[in-house]
Parts: structure tokens; sequence; C-alpha cells
């Protein structure tokens, strides 16, 4: 039991069963059944959910989408609650997804949308499950800035919005609006086809 809970707390990211049976680190030659009994064991004790808390709410983690999972397998939502308001944009649209607060996606996904960050393409997963007014205001915006972000977001623009089955297959259209740009007619185009819908 000691030798288990060492290699969880000596991990820097998650493990899974096999990791753990197989770690060069477990002395005690444990199969994947017995290491199983013990993670059992761990958890009926709280030390699973406070390992994971530590872990969460340590400034210098980086958060990796399955410790997430695992606290809302956990039903720790005191915890998610706690990681809505964490500084990645990421973490806050996959915890609010998982405390299923569709206001909370909804409003995340826009403010990821906003920012030039990583979350774009986050968020622009999500759209099709969020297809509200205010999620078209806010990829509509996107649109618009034709950044690097603009082929996948004119994409999901056409796809949710638009009525389109295979935006991939408007791409052709796309590149020209994007050579094009902002305030050309190509956009104009693109900007009607989404609010016809």
């Amino acid at each position: 039991l000691e030798n288990v809970l060492e290699i969880l707390i000596r991990s820097h990211e998650p493990l899974n069963l096999a990791d753990i049976a197989e770690s060069k680190e477990l002395k005690t030659g444990a199969d994947r059944a017995t290491v199983f009994r013990l993670l059992v064991k761990l958890e009926e004790r709280g030390i699973i959910r406070q390992l994971l808390r530590t872990r969460l709410t340590d400034g210098n983690h980086n958060i990796d989408w399955r410790e997430l999972e695992a606290a809302a397998a956990l039903g720790d939502s005191e915890l998610l609650e706690f990681l809505k308001t964490h500084s990645d944009s990421a973490i806050r649209l996959r915890v609010s997804r998982l405390l299923g607060d569709s206001g909370s996606t909804e409003d995340e996904i826009c403010r990821a949308l906003s920012k030039d960050s990583g979350s774009v393409s986050k968020a622009l997963d999500l759209v099709s499950g969020h297809p509200t007014e205010k999620v078209k205001k806010a990829l509509l915006a996107r649109v618009r800035k034709v950044d690097d972000h603009f082929i996948s977001a004119a994409t999901v623009l056409l796809e949710v919005f638009g009525g389109v089955d295979d935006g991939w297959a408007e791409r052709p259209f796309l590149f020209r609006v994007q050579e094009e740009g902002a305030g050309g007619p190509l956009m104009k185009e693109l900007l009607q086809r989404a609010k016809s819908r």
C-alpha cells in the first residue's frame, strides 16, 4: 500500500492501473489485480481524493484533463467548482462541461473565442453542442478576425449555423475569403450564409 502511494505521489502525471503495476518503482511485484485492490483501499480511505485535490490546487502543477475526469468520477464537485475560476480557459471549459453547467460552458466558449489563445480550437469543438445566439455572435466575431483560426472557425460557422453538411468541402471558398480579407465581398457572402439559417 505504501509503495503504491509513493508511486502516485512521485508521479507528475496521471497514472493508470497498468502504469502502476508495471512501474520499476513497484518493489512488491504486485500484479494488476493486487494494485487494483490497493487503489480501492486508498480510495476508500479518501487518500486518492486528497492527492488529487493537492495536485489540482497546486499553482505549479499542469493540470491534465484526466485528473479533471477523475475528480468528476469521484464526485468532487467542490473541487470542480473551485477550478471554474482557473486561469487556463481550457481547464474552465472542461470543468464547466463536467459540472453540466451549460450557461457557464456557453460563457466560457464565448470568452475563449474572443481570445487569441490555444483554447480557441477547444472552444470550436464545443460550439455544435451549444448552438445559441450568444455563441453564434462570438463565432462571427472570431471569423471576422481572419487570423490563424479563420479556416477552422469559418468551417464550424458554416456547419453549425449555415446548414452546410461538410464544412471542409468549403475550404477553397474559405481560402479565397481569407486572401481577400475581412472587408471584401466574399466575407460578406460568408457571413450572409451563416445568418441565413
